[in-house]
């Protein structure tokens, strides 16, 4: 169990791979290419803007955070007031 915590990206699941799926339609769209995108050149879509990609989000790397975050500050909440 302590191994899989330590790679939080590395799930996969139906919807993910949808999301993904949808991204890479979007890029190949806005790059007017009918070839799928290399992997660099989607870790570069998935850059913050502030690092010279696109902002694009990676949704098996913000799932668990994003799910992780809201309960714990809820906890926090909830016993400190």
């Amino acid at each position: 169990m302590a191994q899989s915590l330590q790679n939080w990206g590395d799930w996969q699941h139906m919807a993910a791979t949808i999301l993904q799926a949808a991204n890479n339609r979007l890029l190949r769209h806005v790059t007017n290419t009918n070839v799928p995108l290399t992997p660099l050149a989607l870790l570069i879509a998935h850059l913050p803007l502030t690092d010279g990609g696109i902002g694009l989000r990676d949704h098996t790397k913000a799932a668990i955070p994003a799910f992780l975050v809201p309960l714990i500050r809820s906890i926090r909440y909830a016993t400190e007031g």
